[in-house]
């Protein structure tokens, strides 16, 4: 009788047997892949996020605030109400000037809001002095509007030449097809008097750009030019601008002149991607040589076309769904090469054992397929159905992590297609068949060497099996395994209530970086050589541990109000002092000074922190009101006491100057806590306040219950997408068990692997983030949904193989033990290849510590105790599979899990 091959078994044959059609196949995806790489997938940072927004500034010098909203702001908001396309809006005016923030669908972009905007306003006939000016907003950008800002500056500085060459400039870049436009930031700012039509020149900046000297800082003036693109990436951006820039020089142009990249990503985006570049090369070395060290030297070389034809097909299918070579799909394929190397590493393991057996010719190929390939496509699909629920997330956070579920999804799918297509035929002729009597030459010696730990592997596979069994024949072994494993679980627990509630933070401060960002605001009435003046003596006078690690200094705004800029900083890898730190130094050496606030903070990839994360807002028509509420609240949050923490400042706004929201005027208030990294604390605040202040205390202030509002700006976004990633978690879950069920046929199985895998991963996960230092945080859940899959793919084939030696006569428990002694080796070294893929980032990368590190602990947990515990409970459920009572069946399943887990 003829063996019936499977499917899968067939595809694998065929392209053994086919090997020229194989090997050209391969060939051109490398080809085709290595092209898009190099050449067609444009280079990006981190994602560009669709948040279309724009800005109306109005003058009206009328000096009455009420007027201005009755005359100006009202008639605005009316007509904005009745806009499809708007989405919501906010408004303030002193009376004098006012200004309206205005959110846009998602369906539209900024550009064309501010226009559509625009003729609203025009259409509304506003009276005949009032200017508005509607400007759209680029979160994206360098400053809300530009591409790439770059700064002028001369030696010696003559202001108004400075100035004329700066416009000969403008006009030169303005020239070229793929730039739309030019703004030009100078000192000096032309202006219209707006009672007499009068045109006069007024001195309302002091741009400049600040270099390490022998004494400190030297600063320079400058004047700056905004440069907006069209349908170029980041880095073609630079190039553009930096060609023409480049040909002025060669021309004598710009001799005497100094141009300075200040606002130019390019370089950052090259630094980021060659990081990851060099991580993921890190992790396919380790990768190599694990193969080398735990299954052969051959099995590394079949390794080494494995992952580039992964890679590349994953590059072609990038290229044809119009995606951007950027920092989270870089990430993600470091991530994912712990999860697609585990598909080549089953397949190679497979046919190995099976040739180290004797069984020659392309049976050893059929016949590991058969074993292994059904179970080897359930762990992929599993794997992706994790990941595919991301793509939905909720949120800012979810439009900023969509490349990493995209990309993973794309190279797991191939890495299955490759892993049973390429992989067998590679292994097929590279691994040969092991025979009793063999010549030894040279290679075979040096395989022979190379083969020792692979072997002890394979030994210590077979012991740790053995003991497997003991253990499930001996009660009281098995009942210090789970004694052990309880104990386990519960010091893990106790990490993770400890996390939420003292380290839960959706986006936390990065702990270092390669830039910081400060802000300096100046007191009323300050004139803008005063603000210069002060801006300089600041920087001139930061601490020498401060200024050593300082490269450059660019301001983006400047003026009597206040000043904003970036520092770039010494790459994190030269210098010993974190940017947390020396932003620390900076603020303490700013205290005291003649400026209302001076803030340095850390620039990390996220949303920026606040010093002010609690926010609040109190709706009512009246000052007086606004006034009277605002002070109960301001008491309240100054004498609560919270485990601990307390509020160390408030700050009201909106009482002096008119604002609304949506059309509702408000007052807004911020409170400065004394751990502001913690959401739940910010949560509890919440609750305190809407306890004092419910619906009776309202009524005593003659307010509605919808009086108060709690939008934390960007804090409460990624509060929106971290809770959305709960419902992700659930809706994968029940799609893995769904497929397992169908594969199974069973119930409780699949209701096993997924809950015991995932639940033995936990303590790590919780252990690991804590002794980290690290945050129960948005990138730690991602992290968290990610290690599901990975630990459920161990599950599956350890059951699949005791299902299969169930089916040959054998009992669970000698089931179970001859599935560890074959899933063991496969097991270490993807849980070790996992581990040495992402540990380099982990440890050099503070913004993916959080993710990498869960799922380096978690896996180490989960793979040490699927081992050991996983058995246990894979033989209590196949004794209560076998009772015929289903009632008592599912009541002592469930007693088991609880007393097992909870």
């Amino acid at each position: 009788m003829i063996e019936q091959k499977s499917l899968i078994t067939r595809i694998s044959e065929y392209f053994v047997t086919h090997y020229r059609i194989a090997v050209l196949i391969f060939i051109l995806i490398l080809s085709i892949g290595s092209y898009a790489y190099t050449t067609l997938l444009p280079r990006e940072g981190f994602p560009s996020i669709s948040f279309p927004i724009a800005s109306v500034n109005i003058a009206y010098f009328v000096d009455d605030a009420e007027k201005f909203n009755d005359e100006i702001l009202t008639p605005i908001e009316d007509r904005l109400e009745d806009l499809p396309y708007v989405d919501g809006f906010s408004s303030s005016t002193d009376g004098n000037i006012g200004n309206l923030f205005i959110r846009f669908e998602q369906d539209i972009t900024s550009e064309d809001g501010a226009d559509k905007l625009d003729a609203e306003i025009l259409d509304l006939q506003l009276p005949s002095n009032a200017q508005a000016i509607v400007t759209p907003i680029n979160v994206d950008s360098v400053d809300n509007v530009s591409d790439i800002l770059i700064a002028l500056t001369s030696d010696p500085n003559n202001e108004d030449e400075l100035l004329s060459t700066a416009e000969m400039l403008k006009q030169t870049l303005i020239d070229e097809e793929q730039i739309s436009g030019v703004t030009l930031y100078s000192n000096q700012v032309e202006r219209t008097d707006p009672q007499t039509g009068t045109k006069f020149i007024s001195k309302e900046n002091f741009y400049s750009i600040g270099y390490p000297a022998d004494d400190g800082i030297r600063t320079e003036q400058a004047v700056l030019l905004g440069i907006e693109t069209v349908d170029l990436s980041t880095t073609e951006t630079s190039e553009l601008v930096t060609s023409v820039i480049d040909k002025l020089k060669d021309d004598g142009v710009l001799d005497g002149y100094n141009i300075v990249y200040s606002g130019d990503l390019a370089a950052t985006v090259k630094d980021q991607i060659s990081v990851l570049e060099s991580n993921f090369l890190s992790g396919m070395v380790a990768v190599v040589v694990v193969l080398v060290l735990l299954v052969s030297l051959r099995a590394s070389i079949v390794g080494l076309l494995f992952i580039p034809t992964v890679l590349t097909g994953t590059f072609v299918v990038m290229e044809f769904l119009g995606a951007t070579l950027n920092v989270i799909s870089l990430f993600a394929l470091v991530l994912a090469l712990g999860l697609f190397v585990d598909d080549a590493i089953v397949v190679i393991e497979a046919i190995d054992r099976n040739k180290k057996e004797g069984i020659k010719g392309i049976k050893s190929v059929t016949q590991a397929i058969e074993d292994i390939g059904i179970a080897d496509v359930m762990g992929t699909l599993t794997t992706v159905l994790v990941f595919a629920p991301m793509l939905f997330i909720s949120g800012v956070l979810g439009e900023f992590i969509i490349e990493l579920p995209r990309t993973i999804i794309i190279s797991l799918l191939l890495s299955l297609l490759f892993a049973l297509t390429l992989t067998p035929l590679a292994t097929y002729y590279l691994i040969p068949t092991r025979k009793k009597k063999e010549k030894k030459n040279i290679i075979s010696k040096i395989e022979s060497i190379l083969s020792i730990p692979s072997d002890a592997m394979y030994r210590l596979g077979e012991k740790v099996g053995n003991l497997t069994k003991k253990t499930l024949n001996s009660k009281l072994l098995s009942i210090i395994v789970l004694v052990l494993t309880v104990g386990l679980l519960g010091i893990g627990m106790q990490y993770g209530q400890k996390l939420f509630s003292e380290r839960f933070n959706p986006f936390p401060e990065v702990d270092d970086a390669e830039q910081l960002s400060f802000t300096i605001l100046f007191p009323e009435g300050t004139t803008v050589d005063e603000a210069g003046t002060r801006y300089d003596n600041l920087i001139e006078e930061l601490p020498e541990d401060v200024t050593a690690e300082i490269e450059r200094i660019d301001l983006f705004s400047a003026n009597n109000r206040g000043v904003s800029g970036n520092i770039e900083l010494t790459p994190m890898r030269d210098r010993e002092i974190t940017a947390v730190e020396l932003a620390t130094k900076a603020n303490e050496a700013s205290e005291g000074r003649e400026l209302l606030d001076v803030t340095f903070r850390v620039i990390g990839a996220g949303p920026p922190p606040s010093d002010y994360p609690f926010l609040m807002q109190v709706y009512a028509e009246d000052t007086e009101t606004l006034q009277q509420i605002t002070d109960d609240i301001t008491i309240l949050l100054g004498d609560l006491d919270i485990d601990g923490e307390k509020v160390t400042d408030v700050v009201v706004s909106g009482l002096e100057r008119l604002r609304k929201q949506d059309g509702r005027r408000f007052a807004e208030i911020q409170a400065k806590l004394t751990d502001p990294e913690n959401t739940t604390l910010i949560l509890n605040l919440q609750e305190e306040v809407k306890n004092e202040f419910d619906k009776g205390k309202l009524d005593q202030y003659g307010l509605d219950e919808d009086a108060l509002g709690f939008d934390l700006g960007q804090q409460s976004d990624n509060l929106e997408s971290f809770q959305s990633l709960g419902l992700i978690g659930i809706i994968a879950i029940a799609a893995m068990y769904i497929l397992l069920v169908a594969r199974f046929d069973s119930f409780s199985q699949p209701f096993l692997i997924i809950a015991v895998a995932v639940i033995l991963a936990l303590p790590g996960v919780f252990i690991g983030l804590w002794t980290t230092g690290n945050y129960m945080s948005f990138l730690a859940a991602i992290g968290m949904i990610g290690l599901i899959g990975i630990v459920v793919n161990n599950t599956i084939m350890l059951v699949d193989f005791a299902n299969r030696f169930i089916g040959e006569g054998h009992t669970p428990k000698e089931a179970m033990s001859e599935s560890i002694k074959r899933r063991f080796r496969p097991l270490v070294t993807t849980t070790i290849t996992t581990f040495a893929g992402l540990l380099p980032l982990a440890l050099n990368d503070p913004f993916w510590e959080p993710i990498s590190f869960t799922i380096i602990f978690g896996l180490l947990t989960s793979t040490l105790l699927v081992i050991f515990a996983f058995p246990l409970v894979f033989v209590a459920n196949e004794w209560l599979r076998g009772r015929k009572k289903m009632l008592f069946y599912g009541l002592g399943l469930l007693v088991l899990l609880v007393i097992i887990f909870v």
